[in-house]
């Protein structure tokens, strides 16, 4: 007697896993992008490979000193790499350290083996960078026990996807976020689980080079508390565990600024449009510390479109918009996808998703401080420099927050799968934009 046909679990679609579904469209898709997106035609992108290059020549610390070949500052009118042929290196992009260029610098290195054509090496560092997104990315979709769909659905974000296709190191920082959320809630979910040296250490390094990343993801190593005291063993070894990790982070994040201020000085750490004394900028904050919230407030009212397009995808040097329908598909697709999606069999408590929102909210408002410190002159009543991209390691902790916890239905199935067969809509029109 044949078997009747089972239907998908829930960690899969058809017959394949979530994580091999989503590693197949993004790959496609990034390939597309990194042949077809022009060459320094995303944010910073020209100073992204400068410096990629510069340390497949082991120059870790560029200076006023540092020289680069005639072809690498003049790419892509230049096609063919003459090392004897050097220029200063016109800028330098030191706020965040080596580690964060390490895939990049691995395929401009690899390829400086076999060619000087200066136009293939600069497409194999952006391959680099696509594989490791792709890589980190998918294993932290295999790892996460619950959400998959909604993980995977939002990272196949259109601008997520572009900085990944290109040269830049958000793509580096945003993976590893996301890898430490997925492990974290791994270890909430999984019974079986206790955290040996082995975790320990996979974890104190990713805490390690998030920090290195110079941003202001740091926060979410809170969300460590939502993992059971027995998977420490005890609670003081919790306590210790989630202050530790942070630790690292903002000690990693401090010790590499203090690195190049060291060695260059305060204004190279800077490296801002108008010359500004960051000690100056929290000073006047401390002194009117409620003026936070009207700056953040401020910022959001008058730019909150702003944000919300350069979180989905604008292009190029940030001058490329898709129409504005293309948007609202695309939060439809969201919002589906995560009604539908579910947590269940797992649950969480009330105070775990107050705690998963707050910590995104903190983390947000650190944004628009960060920013406000670093590029706003002073007395501006508006954070300047702030672009929706730079929350992308944290929207999973908003899923986390509102995700529903009651065993799926058929409809409900049915507008998750809707939502996501809307995300892969919109990032398959938005490739017909590079085309």
């Amino acid at each position: 007697m044949q078997k009747p046909a089972q239907s998908p679990g829930p960690h899969q679609i058809s017959k394949l896993p979530i994580w091999a579904i989503y590693l197949l469209i993004a790959g496609l898709a990034g390939l597309l992008l990194s042949f077809k997106v022009p060459a320094l035609n995303a944010p910073d992108e020209a100073y992204h490979f400068q410096r990629a290059f510069s340390l497949s020549e082991l120059v870790l610390l560029p200076n006023e000193t540092t020289t680069l070949p005639r072809a690498v500052l003049e790419f892509p009118a230049q096609q063919k790499l003459n090392a004897q042929d050097r220029l200063p290196h016109a800028f330098y992009q030191l706020n965040s350290s080596p580690l964060m260029y390490l895939p990049q610098f691995l395929g401009v290195s690899a390829a400086r083996l076999f060619t000087n054509n200066i136009s293939l090496i600069f497409t194999v560092g952006r391959l680099s960078n696509l594989f490791f997104w792709l890589g980190i990315t998918s294993l932290a979709i295999k790892l996460i026990p619950t959400l998959k769909l909604s993980l995977a659905g939002f990272l196949l974000l259109p601008m997520a996807l572009f900085l990944a296709a290109t040269y830049s190191y958000d793509s580096i920082s945003n993976s590893l976020a996301i890898l430490i959320f997925a492990l974290i809630l791994h270890h909430r979910f999984n019974p079986d689980s206790v955290l040996k040296t082995r975790d320990y250490l996979v974890l104190g390094l990713l805490f390690f080079l998030i920090g290195q990343t110079g941003k202001t993801n740091l926060l979410p190593a809170l969300l460590l508390v939502i993992v059971p005291t027995e998977r420490f063993g005890t609670k003081q070894k919790k306590i210790l565990a989630v202050l530790g990790f942070l630790a690292i982070t903002w000690v990693s994040m401090a010790s590499w600024q203090w690195i190049v201020e060291q060695q260059l000085g305060r204004q190279m750490v800077l490296h801002n449009p108008h010359n500004l004394d960051p000690i100056v900028q929290i000073k006047a904050i401390l002194a009117k510390p409620w003026s936070v919230i009207s700056i953040i407030w401020t910022s959001i009212r008058m730019n909150y479109l702003y944000y919300f397009q350069t979180l989905v995808g604008v292009f190029g040097r940030l001058s490329q918009y898709l129409p504005a329908w293309f948007y609202w598909l695309w939060a439809l697709g969201f919002m589906l996808l995560v009604a539908g999606d579910s947590l269940y069999p797992n649950r969480i408590g009330p105070w775990e998703r107050v705690l998963s929102l707050l910590i995104g909210i903190a983390s947000v408002a650190m944004v628009f401080i960060a920013l406000y410190i670093l590029y706003t002159p002073l007395q501006e009543a508006w954070a300047w420099g702030v672009q929706g991209r730079y929350f992308i390691p944290l929207i999973p902790l908003f899923i986390l927050a509102v995700a529903r916890q009651h065993a799926p239905t058929r409809l409900s199935r049915s507008v998750a799968y809707l939502g996501f067969g809307l995300l892969c809509a919109c990032l398959g029109l938005n490739l017909l934009h590079f085309l």
